[in-house]
């Protein structure tokens, strides 16, 4: 079965704020100005980092979201499988794409 979900009106700044720590060590791997941007930003407080994303452009914001959702796929895949087993429902994710 594939379930498709439409997502407008992303809080930007609170993602960025809970993931970018995470992968902060890979963004200094990435080629490009965008990355070498990302990367000073992760260095702030979460927080602060959270604002500062809200200031990029569109297209970049995007692109950050887009990396941050992917390297944490097992962590979002587990929190909604826990979230659905704790509301009675019983299923497995096997994969999730964001484009």
């Amino acid at each position: 079965m594939k379930i498709t979900l439409e997502i407008n009106d992303i809080d930007y700044g609170a993602l960025t704020a809970q993931f970018l720590p995470l992968v902060r060590d890979k963004l200094a791997e990435k080629d490009g100005t965008a990355m070498a941007i990302l990367a000073k930003i992760a260095e702030m407080p979460p927080e602060t980092a959270g604002k500062m994303v809200n200031l990029l452009p569109q297209k970049t914001r995007d692109e950050l979201i887009l990396m941050l959702l992917h390297k944490n796929k097992e962590k979002i895949i587990l929190a909604a499988e826990s979230y659905a087993h704790k509301n009675g429902l019983r299923f497995r994710i096997d994969d999730f794409r964001v484009e």
